[in-house]
């Protein structure tokens, strides 16, 4: 087999497939290599003083931390399901789609849709479904989820460009200076 053979099969492999299939881990995979290759890179370079490369990487390490945290702690659980439901709101207005009550209730009816009629009651997510994707999944006619299927592309594309492009630079910027002027201070009395 190929290098080329073998990278294409890794790319095209179902664990990386589903990681582009799905923002968050997506968004979770490209900062976590950027907090590990940008200081990396940094590093590297020889034609920048030492001192210079050091400080720029270890900024930059923090600035892809916080980012990485702010997205996981923040963005992805508050921010995307709320985007989801304004979304959800206005996509379905003029349709005869479903609602559903959060992102949460769309993605265990989503789960549980594609299991056996047998197995959905006694499944886990079934007891947090509300009403409503209950009623849904006794139904016997899927209802087409199109819409719905694309306002929860939409909100987590969307609250992943307005926390990592506009939320993450703010508060990133009002930390690593003051973190790194710390650890100056501290090394300077060392």
């Amino acid at each position: 087999m190929s290098i080329t053979t073998g990278f294409v099969n890794i790319l095209t492999s179902a664990p990386i497939q589903n990681i582009a299939n799905n923002p968050k881990l997506s968004v979770t995979a490209e900062t976590s290599i950027k907090a590990v290759g940008r200081p990396a890179f940094t590093l590297l370079d020889k034609n920048t003083d030492e001192k210079k490369r050091k400080y720029s990487a270890a900024s930059e390490l923090l600035y892809q931390l916080i980012s990485l945290g702010l997205y996981v702690a923040l963005i992805a659980p508050v921010l995307t399901p709320s985007i989801f439901k304004m979304v959800q709101k206005i996509a379905t207005k003029n349709s005869n789609c479903p609602q559903f009550n959060s992102l949460k209730d769309f993605q265990a009816y989503q789960k549980l849709s594609t299991l056996p009629k047998n197995e959905i009651k006694n499944h886990k997510l079934y007891s947090n479904l509300s009403q409503n994707s209950q009623d849904l999944l006794k139904n016997s006619s899927k209802p087409n989820l199109s819409v719905i299927k694309g306002a929860e592309k939409l909100a987590s594309i969307t609250s992943a460009i307005l926390g990592l492009a506009v939320i993450a630079p703010i508060v990133s910027h009002a930390l690593v200076h003051p973190i790194m002027d710390a650890f100056d201070k501290k090394k300077k009395k060392d």
